[in-house]
């Protein structure tokens, strides 16, 4: 059975790349067509683009949880904040280098960009209104030796976990503090490495809520299945223990919730 089929047309409008998404309740499917953004209404069988544009192509895109903030990046590493409900931009960023993916984080608050071999994580327009410079990047997670290709947050949006073109799966923290030097780049080593792949990742995947059993895709079809233990702190390098003791304690405390 071939299983190297490729999208060239979605529901009559031509597909020119970029991922697909549905909403939570299934029945609408966003669809990238060149520089806009198609709304499908599946039950209906409708469709309508969205009112505004961007300046290239899209790549990515990720719709925010609560379905109320639609982050769009499209080739010139520009990315896009639209309000869904509105269909209104509200605000652009340039990271003036490609970007292979974008997630929000659960919580709305920010969202994460593979940006060639880093992760950066910026803060979201909050509130949804249309304010002077309310996008800050907050973080730059310098751990890949090759270009980020696929990145998922846990629920507590307090970690990340990404694979990358160099057969590795890496979870790291966002490493926040709440305080005023929030908004200062941080470049530190991954907290685990995961292993296993011969060929690029393509995708990450949590199996369950609390974040303990990941599932990760590699370019030759591969899957490899990870679970969380509790003696994680002996995965990691020298000098690591400590930020692994933290990590265990907060994975923890997701299954509390």
């Amino acid at each position: 059975m071939r299983t190297d089929f490729q999208f060239s047309n979605v529901l009559g409008g031509t597909y020119s790349g970029g991922n697909l998404l549905f909403t939570k309740d299934g029945q609408t499917l966003l669809s990238p067509v060149g520089n806009r953004v198609s709304v499908y209404d599946l039950p209906q069988n409708r469709n309508v683009a969205l009112p505004f544009q961007v300046r290239r192509n899209i790549v990515c895109m990720d719709l925010s949880i609560k379905e109320d903030l639609l982050v769009i990046a499209d080739e010139a590493g520009e990315i896009t904040f639209v309000h869904f409900a509105s269909f209104s931009a509200l605000e652009s960023v340039n990271v003036h280098r490609p970007v292979q993916a974008v997630q929000v984080s659960p919580n709305g608050c920010y969202f994460a960009a593979a940006v060639e071999n880093d992760i950066q994580v910026w803060t979201t327009p909050t509130p949804r209104t249309l304010q002077h410079r309310s996008v800050y990047r907050v973080s730059v997670l310098s751990v890949f030796s090759a270009p980020v290709t696929c990145l998922r947050w846990t629920k507590c949006s307090r970690f990340l976990v990404a694979g990358s073109e160099d057969t590795t799966v890496r979870l790291m923290p966002r490493h926040i503090k709440d305080s005023k030097r929030s908004t200062q780049i941080r470049k530190f080593n991954p907290i685990v490495t995961l292993t296993g792949h011969r060929a690029p990742v393509v995708g990450v995947f949590w199996r369950n809520h609390d974040c303990t059993e990941l599932y990760s895709v590699s370019k030759d079809r591969a899957v490899c299945r990870y679970r969380m233990l509790p003696e994680l702190r002996h995965s990691v390098g020298p000098g690591q223990e400590r930020n692994a003791r933290r990590l265990e304690r907060r994975l923890a405390k997701l299954k509390e919730q």
